[in-house]
């Protein structure tokens, strides 16, 4: 507490600097528009990288653990990561929209699914197990699973769709 007059304002500055980190990491990602599959699958992998991280981890299960004392905590962790990753992959979305790699649809529609692929795929099973070793090739396979389904659902409309 000598840097920080509560315990919140601490966690505030813990979890700016885990929001910071996703946005940097995120705004340097390069995703071509030419192939949108191509671009969401790095998205996912980078996504799957930044939650994979060991100080992401343990910082979430600090927030889980205090989560019921300290709501305004989690609900901070929550909006600033959710936030960085939401506002890169939205706008990615509605270029490809533009350019007509995708169908015109709200993108909250496909983002929910997008990132529940890799979310389920690789922050619980660390959360709950702080032994786990993710299999060798896993975060290539779910990132072209994520991508390949919003494509599947989104992809441009074909000559043989009503």
């Amino acid at each position: 507490y000598r840097h920080f007059a509560s315990k919140d304002e601490l966690c505030a500055a813990v979890v700016e600097g885990q929001a910071a980190l996703f946005a940097e990491t995120l705004s340097a990602l390069e995703l071509p528009q030419r192939s949108v599959r191509t671009g969401l699958r790095a998205f996912a992998r980078a996504y799957a990288d930044l939650l994979l991280q060991k100080e992401h981890i343990a910082l979430a299960r600090i927030i889980i653990a205090e989560a019921a004392g300290f709501p305004q905590i989690a609900a901070r962790f929550l909006a600033a990561k959710k936030g960085q990753v939401f506002h890169r992959l939205a706008d990615y979305l509605h270029g490809a929209i533009a350019s007509g790699a995708l169908r015109r649809h709200d993108v909250a529609d496909s983002m929910g699914p997008f990132l529940g692929y890799v979310e389920r795929s690789f922050l619980l099973p660390n959360l709950l197990d702080p032994r786990h070793v993710q299999p060798h090739g896993v975060v290539d396979h779910v990132a072209e699973l994520a991508a390949a389904s919003l494509i599947a659902t989104f992809g441009p409309m074909r000559k043989s769709d009503p």
